[in-house]
Order: structure tokens, then sequence, then C-alpha cells
């Protein structure tokens, strides 16, 4: 089944259920009752993921996910529901059959969502392990499913510690340095992202964490790729990746400033990815008028590279601005129009620009960043 057809199977309004009742999803302490309550709910739909029919296995999802919506999810009660459903879910993504079997490989699309809204140690535990199966479906299920841990983290109480959470960071990065198909990798940048927001009590190292594991795969992944004009897909990715501007500026507190610093290479990876193909004269030539792009179109090629130098110029000049450096420069340089003049003559002067940015001299080589030129590769 294509990935897009099982993780469909992923989505949909979860479906009503009065069979746990609200007292006990929101209990500070789980009583034996409320225990029996839950082995009762959990033992009547549980099984029902084993199904071989696909409906089933999505109307057991529903019924499993509904508990677990809303804020007011207290830690007591996931602990004890996680009890009880982590040994089957863990049954259904570890299957063997999941390597070459539709049916079985929707039930572990479906155990990975669960997973996911559990936010335990144990479900992050299994979610790190499908990091690394060899379907790109399974994969791509199981980097949603640790955003879904992050946001849980930011929307309602913690259940899982700060120790699985940095791994499950780490985990999210290797797999990024590794990683080549687009979904996944997709999947991954916004898990980050998502961690990046983390701001509860007693997780601050996690939100640093997060973004530098981001950079660190953004670095890798320009580094591995030849600064191709149809890469669409990389352009794509470097424009997501850029989204951590907006995750530092809605945070509440400070980031701390080596995560600042990343957040600016980052910047630095796009503009120096531009540069490359501007030099290997790999971009389309033709003027770019954004306002003239119909909604729904494919972005012309062009309008992506100057979109994602822009995106580049913007996050570092931000970052500069957020670290209080006196005597930042934050002229803006205005790559993207450079680009989108479509000539030979613009493509040199967006490369001589960019060079203001990430070459030897650059903004990105004095502080507060103090960073090689050689990381960025384009910038001379």
């Amino acid at each position: 089944m294509a990935l897009a057809g099982l993780l469909a199977l992923a989505t949909g309004v979860h479906a009503q259920s009065a069979r746990i009742a609200p007292a006990t999803i929101t209990s500070d302490v789980i009583t034996p009752e409320q225990d029996q309550e839950i082995d009762r709910f959990v033992g009547e739909h549980a099984p029902k993921l084993r199904s071989d029919d696909p409906r089933d296995v999505r109307d057991a999802r529903r019924a499993l996910l509904e508990p677990l919506g809303g804020s007011s999810v207290k830690v007591a009660f996931r602990l004890k529901y996680a009890e009880r459903l982590m040994p089957e879910l863990a049954r259904l993504i570890d299957d063997p059959a999941v390597k070459d079997n539709p049916v079985a490989q929707a039930r572990a699309i479906a155990a990975l969502v669960i997973a996911g809204d559990l936010a335990t140690r144990e479900s992050v535990t299994a979610l790190m392990g499908a990091l690394s199966a060899s379907r790109d479906d399974i994969r791509h299920q199981a980097a949603y499913g640790i955003r879904r841990v992050f946001e849980a983290l930011s929307a309602a109480q913690p259940a899982t510690d700060i120790n699985t959470c940095m791994q499950a960071v780490r985990a999210l990065r290797d797999r990024m340095t590794q990683e080549k198909n687009d979904l996944v990798l997709d999947a991954i940048a916004n898990a980050l992202l998502a961690g990046g927001t983390v701001e509860a009590a007693n997780y601050d190292t996690l939100r640093p964490e997060a973004i530098k594991a981001l950079s660190q795969g953004v670095q890798t992944i320009v580094r591995r790729t030849e600064a191709r004009a149809d890469d669409r897909a990389v352009l794509n990715l470097l424009l997501r990746a850029s989204a951590v501007r907006d995750v530092i500026a809605r945070s509440r507190s400070r980031m701390p400033a080596d995560a600042l610093i990343e957040a600016g290479a980052i910047g630095g990876d796009l503009v120096g990815f531009c540069v490359r193909a501007a030099r290997a004269e790999r971009i389309p030539m033709g003027e770019i008028d954004p306002t003239k792009i119909s909604p729904g179109a494919d972005v012309p090629l062009r309008e992506l590279f100057a979109q994602t130098s822009q995106a580049g110029e913007t996050l570092i000049l931000f970052v500069g601005q957020q670290s209080g450096t006196p005597g930042f420069d934050a002229t803006p340089l205005n790559l993207g129009a450079r680009l989108r003049t479509g000539t030979k003559q613009g493509d040199a002067t967006f490369i001589t620009d960019a060079g203001r940015l990430i070459g030897p001299q650059g903004t990105l080589t004095r502080p507060p960043y103090s960073l090689s030129p050689d990381r960025f590769a384009g910038g001379r």
C-alpha cells in the first residue's frame, strides 16, 4: 500500500466513547475500580487492532485515542492506560509481517498513532525504534508520533521524562542525517520544530537540543546534496527548517545562546545552498513576479530559490538581533529580490551580496556567530 494511502488510515475524527468516565481520565490517582474500567475498555478495543479488516482497525484506533483527547488528561491515567496498551501496540509495531504485508502495515501505523498520543516513556521508546524501520511509511508515522509527544508536553501534563525526550531528539537527528525519503525528512523536521517549542517545567534542555539537532540535520543534508535547480524537495525541506524563526519568536523565555547560533547557522545553510546553485547556473533564467503566481499553482523553481535565500537571510538577521550583540548590522540585503530578477547580472549580484552573510568576512563569521565560513561553502 502506498505511503499516502496508509497514512490516510492514521487520520480522521476520533469516535465518541463514553466507556471511560471523565473522572477516571482526570484522576490524580487511579483507584482499583478505575483500573478495572481501563482494563475492560482496552480489552474490548485493543484486540480489534489485530483485525484483517481495515475498518475494524480504524474504529479501534479511534476508540482508543478518544480518552487521550484534550488537555485535562492526567499523568496517572496516561501511565495506567499505557501499561495496558503498550504490550499490544509493541507487538503490532514489531510484527515482521509489516515489511511486506499491507494489512500488517496498517495495523502498525495505527499502533504508532496511539503511541504518539500516549506520550509515555514506553511509547516514546517504541516510536524511536520505528524510526529505523525499513518502510518509509512506518518511519514517517514514527516521526509524527514523536512530534505528538512533544506537542503533548506543551499542552498537557507530561507523562514521560526529560531523558527519554532527549533520546528522542537525538534519534530524530541521527535519522535525519541518514534519511532519503522526502516525506519522512519533512516529518522529522516538524518533530524537531515541535521539540523546540516545549517550555514545560523541568524540560528546559529539550528546546535548545531540538534546535541544535535540526541545525545538524540541515547541515548534513545540504552538504550531501548537490545544489540542483530541479531539487524541489530539498528546497521545501529547507523552507520548513526556516520555521525555527517562528519557534524562537513565539518563545515565552529566552533561547540559550548556543541554540540561537545554531538557528542562525540554518539560515547560512539555506543561503549557501542557493549560492551554489546560482554559481553552477542551474537556476532557470527569467524574471519572477510572485504576485502573479496563481494560488495552488506550482511555484517556479527560481521563486523557490528566492524564497529559500530570503528565508535564510531573514533568519540570520533575526537571530543576530535576538542575541543583543552590540553593533550587530541587521541591514536587509533582499537576497530573494536579487534572484527574482532572473538575469545573469542579478545572480552575480545575489552571489556577491550573499557573501556579506556567509563569506570569509561575512556576518556569520563575526559575533554573535563566529562560525567558520567553510560550513557554508559558497559565500566566497
